[in-house]
């Protein structure tokens, strides 16, 4: 069985969750016939765009990032390097890579992506677990021309993610645990490197299995109020939502 990669890193030292989460992913994966992750709306006759070439690299790595998952992230990266907002891009949580090909691909001169992810950590993976090495070929695959020297990999669990004071991100993809303090202190630590139009992007949001996030989520917002809810939105296939915040540059 392919258990969830989000969570066992917050759930390794309590059998009792461990084998909770296990029914979880049975139940998502297995009951609801939940839909192939690889898998598009796109009419018989639809001529793939680069967005849709880049997804469909994809195809067979394990994850839960979704074509929509895509297109958002691929809009909102674009636009902000077409304003001329300029800074690095930071992912916690990457699993084995889907994510991290379409941030990969929007990387521009003298950006560099940063990634955070205890990989086969202790009792984080059950099947199959993500690797830095593994990682970097999934990558290579999606965007088969990045320069590998900016990519950066941090093999710890996000707790204990230490930053430099003057690391400023554009955008962050919080994918890690789903544990609500666990959450809350990874948004924490985004919007203390997030430069002025910045973007961090929570993910599962308001999902029936993981109701810590939603908790975090909206304790996170509470205390920002500087930060303004650019999008809210469902995924083809997922249950949870992805939660676009943006600092405001007025």
């Amino acid at each position: 069985m392919l258990l969830d990669k989000r969570r066992l890193d917050v759930i390794r030292n309590d059998p009792t969750r461990a084998v909770r989460a296990a029914q979880i992913r049975a139940k998502n994966l297995v009951v609801k016939g939940r839909a192939n992750p690889d898998s598009t709306t796109f009419a018989k006759d639809a001529r793939p765009g680069p967005t849709a070439t880049t997804f469909a690299s994809m195809r067979g790595i394990q994850g839960w990032f979704t074509y929509d998952d895509a297109a958002h992230f691929t809009l909102v990266l674009a636009m902000q390097s077409a304003q001329g907002l300029h800074g690095d891009i930071l992912e916690i949580g990457p699993f084995h890579g889907r994510s991290t090909i379409v941030l990969a691909e929007q990387v521009r001169d003298g950006e560099t992506l940063v990634v955070c992810d205890p990989f086969q950590s202790g009792d984080v993976y059950v099947a199959d677990p993500p690797t830095p090495t593994g990682l970097r070929r999934n990558v290579t695959r999606g965007v088969p021309g990045f320069d590998q020297a900016r990519l950066v990999i941090h093999e710890v669990y996000s707790t204990d993610l230490h930053l430099d004071d003057a690391a400023r991100f554009r955008f962050v993809h919080v994918d890690g645990s789903h544990e609500r303090d666990d959450v809350l202190s990874d948004l924490r630590l985004a919007r203390r490197h997030l430069l002025p139009g910045g973007v961090i992007v929570a993910d599962d949001y308001d999902h029936p299995d993981w109701p810590g996030v939603t908790e975090a989520v909206d304790a996170f917002v509470a205390e920002t109020p500087e930060l303004v809810t650019l999008a809210d939105l469902n995924r083809h296939s997922e249950s949870g939502r992805k939660r676009y915040l943006m600092l405001a540059t007025g």
